[in-house]
């Protein structure tokens, strides 16, 4: 009844802590969002007389209505991205000027971005301008998501994660005898702690075409339970927009992923095997999590994980030869939040 009792009870604070989690996330993708920030509406009504858009010109035209010169257009519609294709090898935007005409085509530019100096967005009087200031305006955002040093996508994170407190502690064989060690909130030594700290990185490549799936090396960093561990394993990971769509003409970089890890905690401090004889003595650890992207400039976007992994480590070895060879392990499963850059 009592193990029941407290298993109810770390269940209860897990699923409060993952729930917390999850609020920030979504937290985070609203703030982001160009909606919430102000940003480049979606919808624009062709029945709004006032002015929502202003396309600045490096070079004047001609208006088509009364032949004066233009050096800027001015526009109710959003303006619309035409990527380049088979017959028209160059990115242009399709603008729809304010203006009185029977004829429809009177009131639609289509100029090549390099005439294009600048977009701004005037729709909410609230808020300053917003304005493109990428190279190109067909791409507002700048950050291609290409990857680093030949990877297509590069993570490097810091863990921070909780796991339940062991209410029995375990003994540890020393020359003055047998001693208990207990587990407390934070502690680096063979007590081990509830709080978990690291360090985290993936080195990924892609296995399709839209470098939506990507797999690679996972390599980290966890001082933990008495050593130093240096996890290493496979990272696979899943991408929801891998890179910004032009012709969307949104200002919205940002993206979800969702990922999974499994591989092996490697120490210099055990003599525990790599490999060992049974499923309770083999070091491993695997889990799962989600995540969300956003952009940070036009090489890297700031990111923000949670996650649930379950690990078995070994742990220090025994301080006198009368002990008995094998180490104990620990195993524990905790939930985590990742924060750190992509590049």
């Amino acid at each position: 009844m009592k193990n029941c009792l407290n298993l109810s009870l770390t269940l209860c604070r897990c699923s409060s802590i993952l729930l917390f989690c999850a609020l920030i996330l979504l937290g985070i993708f609203f703030c982001s969002s160009p909606s919430a920030a102000g940003g480049f509406a979606d919808k624009d009504s062709i029945h709004n007389d006032l002015q929502r858009w202003n396309t600045e010109l490096t070079a004047p035209i001609r208006n088509k209505i009364t032949g004066d010169q233009m050096y800027s257009i001015a526009s109710i519609r959003k303006p619309e991205c035409l990527p380049a294709n088979e017959l028209m090898p160059m990115d242009r935007v399709r603008i729809f000027a304010m203006g009185d005409s029977e004829n429809e085509a009177d009131l639609i530019y289509e100029l090549p971005t390099g005439m294009i100096k600048r977009i701004t967005d005037v729709s909410d009087p609230l808020v300053p301008p917003k304005i493109f200031t990428c190279d190109s305006v067909c791409c507002p955002c700048c950050n291609p998501r290409d990857g680093w040093l030949g990877f297509k996508k590069v993570e490097l994170r810091f863990m921070a994660g909780v796991r339940g407190r062991s209410k029995e502690p375990y003994l540890h064989r020393t020359l003055s005898g047998m001693v208990p060690y207990e587990s407390s909130f934070i502690n680096f030594e063979r007590g081990g702690s509830n709080l978990l700290l690291g360090l985290e990185s993936a080195w990924l490549w892609s296995i399709d075409s839209k470098d939506a799936f990507q797999l690679g090396p996972f390599i980290g960093l966890w001082p933990v339970d008495g050593s130093i561990f240096i996890p290493v394993g496979l990272h696979p990971r899943y991408t929801f927009t891998p890179h910004p769509d032009p012709s969307t003409f949104s200002h919205n970089c940002s993206t979800w992923f969702a990922y999974g890890d499994i591989g092996i905690p490697f120490d210099f401090q055990t003599s525990a095997p790599v490999i060992g004889n049974d499923l309770n003595h083999q070091r491993i650890y695997y889990g799962l999590g989600i995540g969300y992207e956003w952009d940070w400039d036009c090489k890297a976007d700031w990111a923000i994980d949670i996650g649930v992994r379950h690990m078995n480590l070994p742990l220090p070895d025994p301080e006198c030869e009368c002990a008995d060879p094998l180490n104990s392990y620990r195993q524990s499963t905790y939930i985590y939040m990742r924060f750190g850059v992509s590049l």
